[in-house]
């Protein structure tokens, strides 16, 4: 389901951080100007404080779309509790790393790994600090989860290690101070 910024969906999570003061960062399928996007939105307060469109292409299954599944072209900080922050999605770090070296103090980095529990332990985390490094010192990393395929985790990066995480697998939440 791909949803407008102003869908009714959209209005209640607004309303929702209003009411409750928690601030939500999520991915979804955006509809704008007859377009789809994978798109991920930071909505505090009841406002959208930033909505960034993936800029690489992986995320598509080629066979199953046309010209209206998009990429964005625009990687921008924006200011979030005093701190520069920037987005990105899955493999724009992979495909883009420089686009997104651009002076901020936090780099917010939602993926999509199917890896194995042991892959990732064995390299598959050290080697997403590094890239990670590549465009902040500061990254939060934040996993999928979907039913056999993506399993979840989040973790704190910086300077290129692992500082904290929530391991696949382990529903929780990780707490970070920045």
């Amino acid at each position: 389901m791909a949803l407008a910024t102003s869908s009714p969906e959209f209005m209640q999570i607004k309303s929702l951080t209003r009411e409750t003061g928690i601030d939500v960062l999520f991915g979804y399928t955006e509809f704008a100007d007859d377009a789809l996007y994978s798109s991920c939105a930071l909505i505090a307060g009841g406002e959208i404080v930033h909505n960034y469109r993936r800029i690489s292409k992986g995320w598509k299954e080629y066979t199953k779309t046309d010209e209206h599944y998009k990429e964005g072209s625009l990687v921008e900080v924006f200011d979030y509790k005093g701190k520069k922050c920037v987005v990105a999605l899955c493999g724009d770090l992979w495909e883009y790393p420089e686009r997104f070296a651009i002076g901020e103090d936090l780099l917010l980095w939602p993926v999509y790994v199917c890896w194995t529990k042991e892959e990732w332990e064995r390299g598959g985390k050290i080697e997403y600090a590094r890239q990670a490094n590549l465009c902040c010192e500061n990254a939060l990393y934040i996993n999928s989860i979907c039913d056999g395929d993506a399993f979840g985790g989040a973790a704190h990066f910086f300077g290129g290690m692992t500082q904290k995480e929530l391991p696949v697998f382990k529903e929780g939440l990780l707490y970070v101070e920045i």
